[in-house]
């Protein structure tokens, strides 16, 4: 217990500051009584356990809302110091109001909505590098050290991972709120879109390239001119990595899939196995992930067995291929 407590303590030292002297303030109505009991020894042992937790949860969430707001007021200082520029000193050529730059800056006014959303829904970075670790054993045995590259990147928890590996890695993600909290960490990451950027690649000039969770948010057109362009840049014996949500699961394929409000279509994984075959990759392999094997029932009858699969099964997949050598 006393370790519950020490942990509760050094992070409210740490943070404090953070969150200037509010957490206090902040703490919800139901939890100040107890608050009162704390400070004077009236609770009994699992209570106190109880309030450390909730107390540890709170801070935690107050210090994380807290750096949301501060990376999104960088990116709001850096959008008007751009604008602002442009107003004063127009490149040659173009018109005082700067109509490309004003369209280029409003693509990115969603931006912090939508790390907020990601933020709420998919879970912490920790979470997220858990789930991530099933991959890291595929590049062990390929011996990847160098030209790693994460398309859609998102917050950075696999460049992370790549990076704890000792393997060279950047990544690319056109949401400024992700760029800035993976540049904040150190890591190596470029703000554009993914076409584009794959497009100013040169021909086989990465070993890996890894995806999680974009294809689904792509229309089929677009869906091919991706696959295309890792394909085209990947060397030969290269290894691709995607990740997308199992329509497979009931659950997801009628319901949790369109919680994303920019989700397209969901993808079964036997499409997308296909179309990394018909597109150049080699021994296409599927991995169905995190089912949810607490939850299944008992039994061992077909409708049973039926069941289980489909509102237990693996929520989401990764599909791996290798582009053929020569």
């Amino acid at each position: 217990m006393s370790n519950t407590f020490e942990t509760l303590a050094r992070f409210l030292d740490r943070y404090s500051d953070e969150v200037e002297g509010r957490e206090l303030e902040e703490v919800p109505p139901l939890l100040k009584p107890k608050l009162r009991d704390f400070a004077l020894g009236a609770l009994v042992e699992p209570e106190r356990q109880e309030l450390a937790r909730r107390l540890e949860e709170e801070a935690r969430r107050l210090y994380l809302r807290q750096q949301e707001t501060r990376t999104e007021l960088v990116m709001q200082e850096r959008r008007l110091t751009d604008l602002l520029a442009e107003w004063r000193q127009p490149k040659p050529g173009t018109s005082h109001r700067n109509e490309d730059l004003l369209a280029s800056e409003a693509g990115h006014l969603l931006d912090p909505l939508y790390a907020s959303f990601e933020d709420q829904f998919r879970g912490d970075r920790e979470e997220i590098k858990n789930r991530l670790r099933v991959y890291l054993p595929i590049l062990r045995e390929a011996a990847v050290a160098a030209n790693a590259l994460d398309v859609g990147c998102g917050r950075g928890e696999w460049l992370e991972l790549l990076k704890k590996e000792g393997v060279q890695a950047r990544g690319v993600d056109q949401n400024r709120v992700f760029v800035e909290q993976c540049r904040q960490v150190g890591l190596e990451v470029e703000e554009q879109d993914a076409l584009d950027y794959l497009g100013g690649l040169a021909d086989k000039s990465l070993s890996v390239i890894t995806s999680f969770h974009l294809v689904e948010h792509l229309e089929f057109e677009e869906l091919i001119r991706l696959l295309d362009e890792m394909i085209r840049v990947l060397k030969p014996g290269g290894l691709l990595i995607l990740e997308t949500p199992n329509p497979e699961n009931f659950m997801v394929g009628s319901y949790s899939f369109y919680a994303d409000p920019t989700h397209r279509n969901p993808i079964p994984s036997p499409t997308l196995q296909f179309l990394l075959e018909s597109r150049g990759l080699d021994r296409v392999s599927v991995m169905k992930l995190r089912p949810w094997d607490a939850a299944k029932i008992e039994g061992d009858s077909e409708i049973v067995k039926r069941f289980n699969e489909y509102f237990y099964g693996a929520p989401d997949y990764g599909i791996v291929g290798w582009k053929v050598l020569g």
